[in-house]
């Protein structure tokens, strides 16, 4: 199993009982103690209740942000695309959009797409931000 999980014994036992790494990313170590907070092996993947409430506010800033730039006209074309092995640019997103004669944005100028980021460099972001480190980054420091 991949992903994470709330860092809870009750829901982490509840989760699998003996809590040893088979079926979620989360192993006890040896020197846990069966107290109330367990103590885990390094790679365990699990978040506070703190980290994961961050982490949806900065969402739901995202979103609102978003919402009142959408109603405020301001649609600048910033297509998602698909990553593809061996391609640093994503897929060709565009082909399916009815408003692509409306944006601009062609083959040519590809330039106007984001890059995707490193799995590492996401996950290192996200942890930043669900640890009070990091706030909302502007469009431009968003963008490559």
């Amino acid at each position: 199993m991949s992903g994470t999980v709330l860092y809870d014994r009750g829901i982490l036992s509840k989760m699998e009982q003996e809590i040893a790494g088979v079926y979620i990313p989360v192993q006890l170590a040896k020197d846990d103690t069966g107290s109330d907070q367990p103590a885990l092996t390094a790679d365990s993947q699990v978040f506070t209740a703190d980290q994961l409430s961050r982490l949806r506010g900065y969402i739901e800033e995202i979103v609102r942000e978003t919402a009142s730039q959408f109603t405020a006209g301001e649609v600048a074309p910033r297509p998602m695309k698909k990553k593809q092995a061996g391609n640093p640019f994503y897929a060709d997103a565009c082909a399916y959009c009815a408003y692509r004669t409306l944006c601009g944005v062609t083959e040519q100028n590809t330039e106007r797409f984001r890059l995707p980021c490193s799995d590492k460099e996401a996950e290192a972001a996200m942890k930043a931000i669900m640890n009070g480190e990091k706030e909302a980054e502007s469009d431009e420091q968003m963008d490559t």
